[in-house]
């Protein structure tokens, strides 16, 4: 694309405006005489056209790709338009008769049609619908209607006129029906919206052009125009209009028209048409009242106009019809997508309570059980978080199909949302039926996926509700369902469990509960024990265990009201008080000259908590604490479901100098190779395998595989819930070198750990017997249920 001068532009404009005002001043003081006028006349046009079409043509040079046609096809008709306009001057100053038909028609009539297709493509008008159709047919009515009047005033007069030849009568005929045709084009553009300013000095320019012919035509008709008539002032402004609408550089803005406008062209050329029709029929009444040459054209044209309404109104209810299917098609869509999952097409939560309802109202009369089951996809954000949300996407709608395989006809699943789906079980004739729906659904979703390359696997937590008399609502199932589904998941996951009223008793007893455990940090109710860790003789550590003696509900075990304070979210609350009073009492014990350090179970909320390790900091340095006092303690389950995310927070404690261990190791899905990705310090080892490595010997290699490959590490190992000498000695010699646990000491209150604190047995009975000698009572840990 080539540049153009900005001064070269602007010289051009200047020049253009100042052939105007000489137009203009000359058509007011006409100066010369009356020979010099034709001249005058002549001349100050063509120069007006002639600077018109270098202002084009340098447009043309600097113009957009996207609008290089327009203005190419603009310069086109401005280079015909100075064609013409030369050869009719030569004729009309050099020549005394000029001809009939000229060559300068020909240049007039490609003016024309380059203009009308410069602007259907500015406009963006079509035929590409029946819409645009009937937009065509307003177009073609309302100049239908001006061609009537026209023919009635003056073309009548013209196409009779015997007193001139054929030929001068189509010539003179064609320049109005030229203007007919480029007329509907500007319809055509002002329906279609015109937002550009372009657009709209090409209009304008257009319909200057069309008066200025229409008048002319008028005005010949009666003899009564000559070179110098004030029309001549028209073709000068369409002319300049035409040629600014041709500037369009690559760094211009588009120019929008006034919103008031774009207000007032939709309001009022739907209107149009059938104004215009109304006036033709009054032209017709006036017409055959007082007949004349013109009548007969006014008959015929008029009953043209109202076949094409006839027409328009038959595109109009084709229109209407197919708008009426498509509001259809779209309404049921819409309908569609407010009661389905937009993922798995699925009914959604809305339209599950709407047939659950129905459901129950048919079923009740009929005496037939209907029962609901409520799903959740256990491990799913795992596979969601690690592969992504198009793996955990195709994931969900793998398991639908799974789930929808085992449904029978008259049953329905729906997706509640994530990861929650669930069914309704009509028509069994027993409640047990929905049972083995529930454990079908297990079986199904435990088998392997195939997501791309990879096998994952998911598992289920049910909970079945049975509507059992004609009383139960929907929102009765839908509670008993979720009470029994927590009861599934709390009882180790990928199983089912049926609503009892038990189960409903201990919903509300575990509600009592966490009223009561509102107000247990305000009211004092909580309390610290701490249980002392022996590496041989010597006092290494304590772990931090809360405790809760109710007023209303007396002790409550950790086991119980732990799981109740992660459910309600208290279990930030209850945690940061246990982090501050260990804190608090390391502290003490260090200022005493007795550096101990202490444990504190850490639950998973907590740690999720985007500000954990700013809430570690920050107690470290109110208390002045040294971090190497601090160890926290985090489960398999907590590391395991975001495995990444714990390896980043654990590197950012350690960072601080504190401690981090595994608790309860073994217990959960225990996976040696994560431990070299975390950068823990410890291992302690479930008590299960305590147990365990008494009665076989199969124990005592598990414990002592976990203890080779944890010394390997550099991590400690540590026995929790010693209860015998014997259990003792033998975790001992697998390489356990901490010991805790109930044989060594019992969780204790700060008071009554006086320290330094020896076991309470003495190391000669590290060789008791395997038997039970000792055996106490088992340990309850804190934030672990």
């Amino acid at each position: 694309m080539q540049r153009v001068s900005p001064y070269r532009q602007t010289v051009l404009l200047g020049l253009l405006a100042g052939a105007v005002v000489l137009q203009v001043a000359w058509l007011l003081i006409r100066w010369g005489s009356a020979a010099q006028t034709l001249w005058y006349a002549d001349l100050t046009y063509l120069a007006v056209i002639y600077l018109s079409t270098a202002f084009s043509a340098g447009a043309l040079r600097v113009a957009a790709i996207d609008h290089r046609v327009n203005a190419g096809l603009l310069f086109g008709a401005m280079l015909m338009l100075s064609a013409g306009e030369s050869v009719w001057v030569y004729f009309d100053l050099f020549t005394t008769h000029p001809p009939d038909a000229s060559v300068a028609d020909l240049c007039y009539y490609t003016f024309y049609l380059l203009l009308g297709v410069t602007l259907l493509r500015q406009s963006g008008a079509g035929l590409r619908s029946l819409s645009t159709v009937a937009v065509l047919l307003d177009s073609v009515l309302v100049v239908g209607v001006i061609g009537v009047f026209a023919w009635f005033f003056f073309l009548a007069e013209v196409a009779t006129d015997s007193t001139t030849s054929i030929l001068i009568r189509v010539v003179t005929l064609s320049y109005p029906a030229l203007d007919l045709g480029l007329l509907i084009v500007i319809l055509l553009a002002l329906r279609n919206g015109c937002t550009a300013g372009q657009t709209l000095l090409s209009v304008g320019g257009l319909t200057v052009y069309i008066v200025a012919d229409l008048t002319y035509a008028y005005l010949s008709s009666r003899g009564a125009y000559m070179s110098g008539n004030w029309i001549d002032l028209l073709w000068t402004v369409g002319t300049v209009a035409l040629a600014l609408s041709s500037w369009h550089p690559v760094d211009r803005p588009h120019l929008s028209p006034p919103l008031k406008l774009q207000s007032w062209l939709r309001q009022w050329l739907p209107i149009l048409p059938y104004v215009s029709v109304f006036a033709s029929g009054v032209l017709l009444i006036v017409s055959t009242q007082r007949p004349s040459v013109a009548t007969p054209g006014v008959v015929w044209g008029t009953v043209l106009l109202f076949g094409l309404v006839m027409l328009r109104q038959a595109v109009a209810f084709t229109e209407n019809t197919r708008l009426t299917r498509q509001l259809g098609r779209s309404q049921a869509q819409l309908t569609h997508q407010a009661f389905h999952d937009a993922l798995t097409g699925l009914p959604n939560r809305t339209l599950f309570v709407d047939r659950l309802e129905h459901f129950l109202t048919q079923f009740a009369q009929q005496d037939l059980p209907v029962s609901v089951l409520g799903i959740d996809l256990d491990g799913f954000k795992l596979v969601n978080d690690s592969l992504g949300h198009a793996a955990g996407d195709a994931l969900l709608l793998q398991a639908s199909q799974r789930m929808a395989s085992v449904l029978e006809a008259g049953d329905m699943l729906a997706r509640i949302g994530g990861d929650e789906f669930t069914v309704i079980v009509t028509g069994r004739v027993v409640p047990a039926l929905a049972a083995a729906v529930a454990a079908e659904l297990n079986r199904r979703l435990s088998r392997p996926f195939q997501i791309g390359q990879q096998q994952v696997y998911l598992t289920a937590s049910i909970g079945l509700s049975t509507a059992g008399h004609h009383t139960d609502t929907a929102a009765d199932l839908q509670r008993q369902a979720d009470l029994a589904l927590y009861h599934a998941k709390a009882s180790g996951k990928n199983t089912y469990h049926a609503f009892t009223p038990e189960l409903a008793h201990t919903v509300h007893v575990r509600e009592h509960m966490s009223r009561e455990l509102h107000f247990a940090i305000d009211r004092n109710e909580l309390s610290i024990a701490y249980q002392p860790q022996f590496q041989g003789q010597q006092l290494i550590g304590v772990e931090a265990l809360v405790r809760w003696h109710s007023a209303v509900l007396g002790d409550v075990p950790p086991n119980q009201f732990i799981g109740v304070a992660e459910d309600t979210g208290l279990i930030f609350a209850i945690g940061e008080w246990v982090l501050e009073q260990a804190c608090r009492q390391a502290a003490n014990w260090n200022a005493a000259g007795q550096p101990v350090r202490v444990a504190v179970n850490i639950s998973p909320r907590q740690f999720a908590h985007q500000n954990f390790v700013a809430l570690i900091a920050s107690a470290l340095t109110r208390h002045r604490l040294p971090a190497s006092l601090l160890e926290l303690e985090l489960t398999e389950r907590l590391v395991v479901e975001d495995l990444q995310r714990a390896a980043v927070t654990i590197t950012h404690l350690q960072q601080l100098g504190v401690r981090v261990s595994l608790d309860d190791f073994g217990g959960g899905q225990s996976s040696l190779s994560f431990l070299m990705l975390l950068p823990v310090s410890a291992l302690k080892i479930d008590r299960n395998f305590v147990i365990n490595a008494e009665q076989s010997a199969a124990g005592q290699r598990v414990i002592q595989a976990i203890t080779t490959i944890a010394h390997a590490l550099g991590l400690r190992v540590v026995a929790e819930g010693v209860e015998t000498a014997a259990q003792r000695a033998l975790v001992e010699s697998l390489g356990c070198e901490v010991i805790q646990g109930y044989l060594l000491g019992r969780p204790m209150s700060a008071a009554d750990l006086q320290l330094p604190f020896s076991p309470r047995i003495p190391p000669a009975l590290h060789n008791v017997g395997s038997g039970d000698e000792g055996r106490l009572a088992r340990p309850v840990h804190c934030l672990e249920p």
